[in-house]
């Protein structure tokens, strides 16, 4: 018969707890706001080593979402030079390869929801970029350059420490393509900055 208070208590305190939990506040991560810029600087390399890579990047936000995703359009500088993918020339020669790509750079930024509040210090995006690589190939005896299109998509983040509104940290993970033939010393080198690329930025939103 004791227990039969305690049984009441913990019947009726069941759905007061459970109405606490359903109630658990739920934090989204930021997105890039429509009239603001993101701009940073990256390097990476791709995941077999082959090149060096750098980028300038700067996004502006142009078009939000009820859901609050937005897009934007933006510019971006890439260049580098070849790390453990350099190649010889006339079987002997070591040849130092470097390319700049100027290209358009598109990104939809995206919320994500988490009852974790350190969500809202990330912004999420898909990256795509289109241009085209300029490459310059040099070798002791002979040299060459050439261009030809590139294509890039993949993810993005953003970490802003501190939860601040400025200065952030980020990162992309992005398939490019580009490749192709230029003429050297009378006569012709293959190129390619084809491959799954890492870079890591620092970075502003104004």
């Amino acid at each position: 018969m004791r227990a039969l208070p305690l049984t009441l208590a913990l019947a009726l305190a069941a759905p007061v707890l459970a109405e606490e939990e359903e109630e658990a506040p739920s934090h989204e991560s930021r997105t890039l706001p429509r009239g603001s810029f993101d701009l940073h600087g990256a390097v990476g390399t791709d995941v077999l080593l082959q090149e060096l890579r750098g980028a300038l990047a700067l996004d502006y936000g142009v078009l939000d979402f009820s859901n609050g995703s937005t897009i934007s359009a933006g510019v971006e500088l890439g260049f580098g030079q070849c790390l453990l993918g350099c190649g010889t020339w006339a079987a002997s020669e070591a040849i130092l390869t470097r390319h700049l790509a100027p290209s358009a750079r598109f990104t939809f930024h995206f919320p994500l929801s988490s009852p974790q509040g350190n969500i809202s210090a990330i912004d999420t995006y898909l990256v795509a970029v289109a241009g085209a690589a300029f490459v310059t190939s040099e070798a002791l005896s002979a040299s060459g350059s050439g261009w030809g299109p590139l294509g890039s998509f993949g993810i993005g983040s953003l970490y802003f420490p501190g939860n601040g509104d400025t200065i952030f940290a980020a990162g992309e993970f992005r398939f490019t393509y580009a490749a192709g033939v230029h003429p050297m010393g009378g006569g012709t080198l293959p190129w390619s900055l084809t491959g799954f690329v890492f870079t890591f930025a620092i970075g502003a939103r104004l």
